[in-house]
């Protein structure tokens, strides 16, 4: 695992990121996130997460072929749980 890029700040924009992916507990395109978020570009952030496993990523290949390939961002558990207390966030209680 690489060293957390997070131990003195988190950037504004990560946070950002980190807060859209806790607001929708589906699969999130980049696009999504990046509206959520409302900045330009979340992918550096997602790619710092995902070097730490705290953001898992699928591709999914839509008909016709000719169309690129989307792909999805979802928090890990380890993700969700570092993400909720670098923001200082508390988990509901069911």
């Amino acid at each position: 695992m690489t060293e957390n890029p997070y131990k003195r700040r988190v950037p504004r924009r990560d946070r950002r990121v980190m807060l859209a992916l806790l607001s929708d507990a589906a699969n999130l395109g980049g696009y999504a996130i990046m509206n959520a978020a409302r900045i330009g570009t979340p992918y550096l952030a997602l790619a710092r997460m995902e070097r730490l496993g705290w953001v898992t990523r699928e591709r999914e290949y839509p008909e016709p072929a000719n169309r690129p390939p989307r792909t999805f961002y979802r928090l890990t558990a380890e993700g969700r749980a570092n993400v909720m207390r670098l923001l200082g966030l508390q988990e509901r209680a069911s």
